[in-house]
């Protein structure tokens, strides 16, 4: 799991993603899958995505009570989510490639900071 807003060096929070699925995607194929309500802790905001972070996450978000959500997508279903929220794309499990778009949206007056080191 990681929160998407690490990477952007922006000035507030105000940011949505569009994950839009180019095809169905099953279980199987890795949907897009949510710790709902974690866009409320603090912890791991500040970590890079790579494995020991998203470990450090992922055990963080096991002593909530926030609910994981993962569903299948159907061609033209659309999932938006704050550049806050822990979420991953999970295992594609196929010979099949996944396609997906994803659009980020920013707040109009969004000003950009200085990247933290």
């Amino acid at each position: 799991m990681h929160a998407d807003q690490y990477y952007w060096p922006l000035d507030n929070d105000r940011t949505i993603t569009a994950w839009i699925p180019l095809q169905t995607v099953p279980k199987n194929l890795g949907p897009i899958e949510f710790s709902a309500g974690s866009h409320q802790i603090q912890e791991g905001r500040d970590l890079a995505i790579i494995d020991s972070s998203e470990e450090m996450t992922e055990n963080r978000l096991k002593v909530t009570d926030f609910k994981h959500i993962i569903k299948p997508f159907y061609l033209g279903e659309v999932s938006f989510h704050s550049g806050r929220i822990f979420h991953l794309a999970g295992a594609n499990t196929t010979d099949k490639i996944r396609r997906v778009i994803t659009i980020i949206y920013m707040d109009n007056e969004m000003q950009l900071k200085k990247p933290k080191k």
